[in-house]
């Protein structure tokens, strides 16, 4: 620009006084100095917009670390409530950078969006471990014969420093030499069951796909902690759930043998209550399939993924960080760049839920004498209520931030029937007769009667409806879990099969046995009042209103129990 050909005469003049210097610069060097200028300034602006880029992306990182996991926006507004004995809250151990303007976590890579941070092989990393439950050999049966130790089954276990090897798909933890050799040789009286127990995958033994073992784990030993490559590490906020699903493609199976057992194992090592943790589950793709679980089909995978994406808030686990061993999404911040280590650490992890689903060995516990491998197994689960209580309320919290252990005061009644609620015909139910009978003989003023099809709400309707009935009803099985969300001193009615009893151990019908699914476990929930209904096949006109009448007056006595405020 300052060339003598590209300046007008004036111009010229002008520069002859003050700048005339220039003129007796060579042209080439005139030309390659404003160059140079030009792309010094280039270099510093595209500087300037890398480093507001990171820090933009870092900051977004540390947004994600404060994000809380429920997607209800009330969870900013209330203090989680302690459903179990308090404890001090985590520190995040994330490394900070210190700007004038902000301050902002450093971010080398993502777990299933989730940042993390790399530390080099010369940080030192330590495994450690205890474990609750049963612990012992081998043990006699009444006739004197042998069986293989199940005390694995009911082992639950809190890990410190477990990493998830993502090449291997597996876990793995770092111990000191000289712990290594005993450690090895007792891990497999340290196993635990990764997943609830369905008793049936042991009795239907012969084929390929049964067998209680396959959930059988603990992660890899290794000798001394990591010496090449590094690891990733999770913020200290974040607990790793290694679990399997027993049967997540029915949402009473969903939530009552892996969220209950969840729940219950939080609460086992204290780790329910805390605001400042939250749940990363990763789901175990087994090696061996099992009977009726996510991976046995494609179909069931879908319906499990679709149910775990619809469910997880009531665990407080936003979806997009759930994910299986093999659909885990794991990559580095910037573009272009190779992970440096296969290895995603945690500070805290728990496992092993085994016995504490809602069944255990009693399949579906409604036989009256229950017996498993030459043992008779008594209630599961008694004594459990006020734990199943505090799950209802640890889900209420986590999708709606109320803490609902204090019913509101009951000035009228809703009486709710859930119709079709189960794909089987025995259960299948409209409760048509029953609808129009109690509308014509209760009084409008005090009772709302209605029945709602809750397979198609949503989440959140089906939540709220649970908590608005006074009295819900409803066939018994995968129907009732809906129920799980009622207020505390609500009444529910429960419809049974009379005649469909199953012996599980040979699967044959039993003549004239009741199939009252759930039983041990509803029946234990004194937070509520329960009641079983036989369900009437193939009777009269007047039988069918008798039974009706009958139905009349238990809601009667339960609505008098309500508004005395029991």
């Amino acid at each position: 620009v300052l060339s003598k050909r590209s300046i007008s005469l004036p111009t010229q003049q002008r520069y002859h006084g003050s700048l005339g210097w220039l003129r007796r610069i060579p042209r080439r060097p005139v030309v390659l100095f404003t160059s140079v200028a030009l792309m010094s300034w280039f270099f510093v602006f595209a500087w300037t917009i890398q480093r507001v880029s990171v820090a933009h992306l870092e900051q977004s990182g540390a947004n994600l670390l404060n994000r809380r996991t429920s997607p209800s926006s009330a969870l900013h507004r209330h203090s989680r409530p302690s459903f179990g004995t308090s404890s001090k809250q985590g520190e995040d151990e994330f490394p900070k950078k210190s700007t004038q303007q902000t301050t902002t976590y450093r971010l080398d890579a993502t777990f299933n969006g989730i940042p993390l941070v790399y530390q080099n092989g010369h940080q030192q990393i330590r495994s450690s471990y205890y474990c609750t439950g049963r612990s012992m050999g081998r043990r006699s049966l009444d006739g004197g014969s042998e069986i293989d130790d199940d005390s694995w089954m009911f082992r639950s276990c809190r890990f410190r420093n477990l990493c998830f090897d993502t090449n291997k798909q597996d876990y793995v933890m770092f111990v000191p030499p000289s712990k290594f050799s005993h450690l090895t040789e007792t891990k497999s009286e340290q196993a635990l069951a990764l997943g609830g127990i369905n008793p049936r995958w042991d009795l239907r033994t012969g084929e390929e796909d049964k067998g209680s073992w396959k959930v059988k784990w603990f992660p890899q030993i290794l000798s001394d902690s990591i010496s090449e490559g590094g690891f990733y590490q999770l913020p200290s906020k974040f607990i790793w759930l290694p679990f399997h699903s027993l049967a997540a493609h029915n949402v009473g199976h969903l939530v009552w043998d892996d969220f209950y057992p969840i729940f219950s194992l939080l609460r086992l090592f204290d780790l329910q209550h805390h605001d400042s943790l939250h749940l990363l589950p990763i789901r175990q793709v087994l090696k061996h399939k099992l009977y009726a679980t996510c991976d046995i089909r494609k179909n069931k995978r879908q319906q499990c993924a679709s149910n775990f994406e619809k469910f997880w808030p009531l665990m407080g686990v936003t979806p997009e960080h759930f994910s299986t061993t093999k659909t885990f999404r794991f990559d580095p911040t910037k573009e272009g760049e190779d992970l440096k280590s296969p290895l995603v650490c945690a500070s805290t992890a728990v496992a092993g839920l085994g016995m504490l689903t809602d069944h255990g060995y009693r399949d579906h516990g409604w036989n009256e004498n229950f017996t498993f491998q030459g043992y008779n197994i008594p209630p599961h689960n008694l004594g459990r209520g006020p734990n199943f209580a505090a799950f209802s309320n640890f889900m209420a919290w986590n999708l709606l931030g109320a803490d609902r252990r204090q019913p509101s005061a009951v000035s009228s009644i809703r009486v709710t029937f859930s119709i079709l609620s189960s794909r089987k015909k025995d259960r299948q139910l409209d409760f048509s007769s029953e609808i129009e009978y109690l509308q014509q003989v209760l009084p409008p003023e005090l009772f709302q009667v209605e029945a709602r099809a809750l397979w198609n709400m949503t989440l959140n309707e089906q939540f709220e409806l649970a908590q608005s009935s006074n009295i819900f009803i409803t066939a018994c099985g995968g129907g009732s879990m809906s129920a799980t969300f009622m207020h505390p001193g609500s009444s529910l009615i429960l419809y049974y099969n009379p005649t469909g009893g199953v012996d599980f151990s040979t699967f044959q019908s039993i003549q004239n046995q009741p199939a009252r699914l759930d039983w041990d476990l509803l029946n234990q929930a004194g937070h509520l009042r329960v009641h079983w209904w036989p369900i009437q096949r193939q009777v009269s006109r007047e039988e069918q209103q008798a039974d009706s009448e009958l139905l009349h007056q238990l809601i009667l006595q339960e609505s008098q129990l309500l508004l005395n405020g029991m």
